[in-house]
């Protein structure tokens, strides 16, 4: 290379050491090469269902969902969470996520490009607990509900519908079904945490927890078909131990419950009426 090639390249490298000393001196000084905004007060939008969807999507590192059945209007409501991550582009489908390959990182760093001050600080966070609440009236049916989260809770209540469950937290965190009544399918698991299952109707509920309890209260415990396991614990069946497995092949009811804990009980108690 040539000596003014070297010189140009020495000179080009301490303008972008410049420029983010600048940006860092600049952020300690306040927002002025700054675009993150962090809010004391909750920052809440709401986002209103205006037709049917195939799926509401939520995934996200750390976040509390709650899902309200028979409300007056269908919608959802945000809190602390940033616009740009809710994405209603798809006529079928909303879906809330903080999550993104290294693709949507590259593309909207170029579509949307600020700067340097754009490369260190992107994008808004806020400093209160994130929240998605939706809600749902008695009419209303959505395909599939997926939440995969990080850490948190998922809380599900009066719905009855013809909704796919499918409910994740990869960390810690509890799950709670409360009221729930679908003809299809739900799957709940966690890493540490339990889950709560209360008058809950479907075909097959199935899942896993590798640290905590599940509890089912049903209006007729053992009436199901079963397979449950737990690899160091025990089933109870209206408080009375099953061993560490419990199987039922043959009901009246054909609807089942196949579930599994490593480390933890399964707890099969009357729901009050």
């Amino acid at each position: 290379m040539k000596k003014s090639g070297i010189i140009l390249c020495c000179f080009a490298l301490v303008l972008v050491l410049a420029g983010v000393i600048l940006c860092f001196v600049g952020k300690g000084m306040g927002d002025v090469f700054d675009n993150t905004v962090i809010s004391k007060e909750d920052h809440t939008v709401q986002t209103p269902i205006n037709t049917a969807l195939n799926y509401i999507v939520v995934e996200y590192s750390d976040v509390t969902v709650n899902v309200y059945g028979g409300a007056e209007s269908d919608y959802i409501q945000t809190v602390n969470i940033d616009e740009a991550q809710i994405d209603t582009s798809r006529a079928s489908a909303i879906t809330i996520s903080d999550q993104k390959d290294f693709l949507s990182m590259a593309y909207d760093t170029v579509t949307n490009f600020s700067g340097l001050r754009g490369i260190l600080f992107p994008g808004k966070s806020y400093s209160g607990e994130k929240t998605v609440n939706i809600y749902l009236s008695g009419a209303y049916n959505v395909t599939q509900l997926k939440f995969h989260i990080g850490n948190g809770t998922i809380q599900v209540q009066n719905l009855d519908s013809n909704t796919d469950y499918s409910l994740r937290i990869s960390g810690e965190g509890n799950v709670s079904l409360d009221q729930v009544s679908t003809s299809s399918q739900i799957h709940v698991e966690t890493g540490t945490g339990n889950i709560t299952l209360n008058s809950v109707s479907c075909q097959l509920l199935s899942g896993n927890i590798h640290t905590g309890n599940l509890h089912c209260y049903e209006q007729d415990p053992g009436g199901h078909l079963y397979e449950l396991a737990c690899e160091n614990g025990m089933v109870y069946l209206l408080e009375q131990s099953q061993g560490n497995t419990y199987t039922v092949s043959d009901a009246d009811d054909s609807s089942k419950i196949q579930f599994s804990v490593i480390n933890g009980n399964i707890h099969l108690n009357q729901a009050e009426k």
